[in-house]
């Protein structure tokens, strides 16, 4: 039967004969109640392993050649002239809708560009134009408020370029009366910064590691660039008053 099957001649007829062929309901109603009760190996149920997963050198050299092959040829597969033409008539004269144009827009905005087209344009330039994060956070806001109330003047998410790892702070103060030097202010969740009097720092992730390294890179830097550099924890914000910021803050 195999070696019949083989033969490309057998099969059109085979296909031919059953050509136009409809079961009857009752064949159809025992057949799903044999799959079910005897599934099929093939089919993938929740839970259930592929016969390759784990494998290697499932396939000889031959068959993955044939499959590339298979690949490429499908792949290098064009329309013809007659599609093309049906293709253009039938999209022409249609409106798009609103929806479809704004799906459009919203797929090109995440599209990645080449620098020869836009040599200018990079993730680090975009970065420093944007206000992040969009909210401020409560231990954020209540700083700023102090500051209002001493009458300082400040910036919030001052992009500092003067630096290798350049970064939006959380509030900059310029040079003014009382303020002999550029200072950052940083306002460090006790979590996400990993704050050492709370997290032990075996036991935080990767993403909370690398911040609490960078962090240590960023004062660094920035203090040999100048800058005076005030990191408060969460912990100490929320207990703290107006004076200790004025003691803090101004010299």
């Amino acid at each position: 039967m195999k070696e019949l099957w083989k033969n490309p001649e057998y099969r059109k007829m085979q296909s031919e004969s059953h050509k136009g062929y409809v079961h009857s309901k009752e064949r159809n109603i025992k057949a799903s109640i044999t799959l079910k009760k005897n599934p099929p190996k093939t089919c993938f149920k929740k839970g259930s392993v592929p016969w390759n997963k784990g494998k290697k050198n499932c396939y000889s050299d031959e068959s993955i050649k044939k499959m590339v092959n298979t690949r490429k040829e499908n792949n290098s597969q064009k329309h013809t002239e007659n599609t093309k033409t049906k293709m253009r008539l039938s999209h022409k004269g249609k409106k798009k809708s609103p929806e479809h144009i704004e799906n459009v827009r919203q797929s090109l905005l995440g599209k990645k560009y080449s620098k020869k087209d836009y040599p200018n344009w990079g993730w680090r330039t975009s970065r420093k134009n944007q206000i992040f994060p969009v909210k401020d956070t409560k231990i954020e806001v209540k700083i700023q408020e102090f500051l209002k109330q001493l009458g300082i003047e400040f910036y919030t998410h001052q992009y500092i370029k003067d630096i290798k790892y350049g970064y939006q702070c959380d509030v900059f103060i310029p040079v003014q009366r009382g303020i002999p030097i550029k200072t950052i202010i940083e306002c460090d969740g006790d979590y996400w910064h990993g704050n050492p009097e709370k997290y032990n720092y075996i036991k935080l992730s990767m993403k909370n590691k690398t911040k609490r390294i960078l962090d240590y890179e960023r004062t660094s830097q920035l203090q040999e660039q100048g800058f005076r550099v005030i990191r408060l924890w969460e912990h100490e914000i929320n207990k703290m008053e107006l004076n200790d910021l004025k003691n803090k803050v101004i010299k």
